[in-house]
């Protein structure tokens, strides 16, 4: 009876944990000379202070990154705390490599309310990759990065008619905006909060895709379910978090760094601890 008790106990104490872990993953490029280190922050939702704050930072730090990257709902419309929390986070990770940020959904329409957004971000010495690249060399490595912004949708209109709207818009010119890259040799990284829009990351020229938005479908069996529920997904979602590959690519999908309650099924994570995703990018050397 006491095995049973105790056995239940550590059962619920692992399902409902939610200290903030890091998720690491290895993988490797005959594109790539020297091993490239990267962090990946996603869906904070702007519920970024004391403790949690000073933990992002240290984890990020301890990584020792030589990019990082902010992959969208960073800041949140709805959040009741301030977007100081976020800032002070900026400004505690920014002198620890450079930083390159896009927007979630969630920043998008928080975008509409303060046009200045991204401004005030770039002021802070980040990078903000809305709807375009840049190229850069790290230990030899020519790499591109590029990122867009998220169809968030402008709740001024009816959602689901003026959410469609922009997902074709968001599709039909997210080619345009990388044009001629399929024939630049460089390894590149494609910044993209949505992960269910594998088709259209399917035929861009990137390597790498990395994005978040799916919280880790809220509850995971690991080994066994990958996620309950994930928007723009539904139940059961295919993409909500982890490694994929297809088409030739990568694509890392990161649970979240934030403990956030889903509507609206408004349900707690369950084996889905938030996340700091650590990602080292190797040479690839052909077994003889």
């Amino acid at each position: 009876m006491i095995i049973a008790i105790i056995i239940i106990g550590i059962f619920f104490i692992c399902a409902f944990w939610h200290g903030l872990v890091t998720r690491r993953y290895i993988i490797y490029s005959d594109k790539i000379k020297n091993k490239i280190k990267i962090v990946l922050i996603t869906d904070l939702h702007s519920r970024v202070f004391g403790r949690n704050q000073k933990n992002i930072i240290s984890k990020i730090k301890k990584s020792d990154p030589d990019i990082i990257l902010l992959g969208g709902d960073i800041y949140d419309f709805m959040a009741s705390v301030s977007k100081e929390g976020v800032n002070q986070l900026i400004d505690g990770i920014k002198n620890t490599a450079p930083v390159y940020y896009i927007t979630g959904n969630h920043d998008m329409v928080l975008s509409r309310r303060e046009p200045q957004l991204k401004e005030d971000i770039a002021a802070r010495g980040i990078t903000v990759l809305d709807n375009r690249y840049e190229k850069l060399n790290i230990h030899g490595n020519k790499l591109i990065i590029g990122g867009v912004d998220d169809p968030g949708s402008n709740r001024k209109f009816d959602p689901t008619e003026y959410q469609q709207e922009l997902e074709t818009s968001w599709e039909e010119n997210i080619s345009s905006y990388f044009n001629g890259l399929e024939h630049d040799k460089s390894y590149k990284i494609l910044l993209s909060h949505r992960p269910e829009k594998t088709t259209i990351y399917a035929k861009l020229p990137f390597d790498l895709i990395l994005s978040g938005h799916a919280h880790g479908g809220q509850w995971r069996v690991p080994f066994i379910l990958n996620g309950l529920f994930a928007p723009q997904q539904g139940f059961f979602p295919k993409y909500a978090g982890g490694l994929h590959k297809y088409a030739g690519k990568t694509h890392i999908i990161s649970r979240g760094a934030c403990v956030h309650l889903l509507p609206p099924l408004i349900l707690p994570r369950i084996f889905n601890p938030p996340e700091v995703v650590s990602i080292e990018i190797k040479p690839y050397i052909p077994s003889k």
